[in-house]
């Protein structure tokens, strides 16, 4: 089974260009399909076939997921949120937008926090990071600053000492691997303020199991397929 990426699209028209796609995709998962398939009406395949008139069951367009949402924002804003394998599918959405209302502009984020995909081509998120939380410890945040990220990551060095004391022994030894005059409070927060972020993080992985938080840099990626 594989892991799912989700992706929101925002797709901005001129006109009202994003009404009509919103409408095709609504018409188009009423009608449905008489291809067997394992999926409800959602199925990105049914989109490939309806709008883009090919095989979803051939190789020739990537299709394995389906649309969790679709709404209208006005009439040129549609958001598009979809769950892909192991991966962002954006081809088919560039096809659908080229033959349907070209000259759209497409904002995406896509998160895979297995494999440990973060990008997006969204202009607010470039050298931002995410803090992707499953922890109810810890508040997930989208579009942190490095200033914030490492206020952060310091606050819950300083908080894994009676959370996870074992953790944070280890955590405490390998900082002093990268930073030897890491001993005092004063010393600690400064290479949490000024040593290299990734070091930082290889730190916080130490502290809190790695299933219960990430943090990444969005990898800001131009909208390809």
């Amino acid at each position: 089974m594989p892991n799912w990426c989700y992706t929101r699209y925002t797709i901005k028209t001129e006109d009202k260009g994003a009404k009509k796609l919103f409408n095709l995709l609504e018409k188009w998962q009423e009608e449905g399909t008489i291809i067997k398939h394992s999926w409800d009406n959602n199925w990105l395949g049914l989109v490939v076939e309806k709008g883009l008139e090919m095989d979803p069951l051939s190789e020739e367009i990537e299709c394995i997921g389906w649309i969790s949402n679709l709404e209208l924002d006005c009439d040129n804003k549609l958001f598009v949120s979809v769950n892909t394998a192991w991966k962002p599918m954006h081809e088919m959405w560039l096809m659908l937008v080229d033959k349907y209302i070209p000259g759209a502009n497409i904002i995406y984020t896509s998160i895979e926090q297995n494999i440990g995909i973060y990008q997006t081509n969204e202009p607010e998120l470039k050298n931002a990071y995410i803090i992707d939380s499953f922890d109810s410890e810890y508040d997930s945040d989208y579009k942190a600053e490095e200033k914030y990220v490492r206020t952060f990551l310091f606050d819950t060095y300083i908080k894994a000492k009676e959370n996870y004391p074992e953790r944070f022994k280890q955590a405490k030894k390998y900082m002093r691997k990268y930073y030897s005059k890491a001993s005092t409070l004063t010393q600690i927060k400064t290479y949490f303020r000024k040593g290299k972020i990734e070091r930082l993080f290889e730190i916080m992985s130490e502290i809190v199991p790695v299933s219960n938080i990430k943090i990444r840099k969005w990898e800001f990626k131009e909208l390809i397929a």
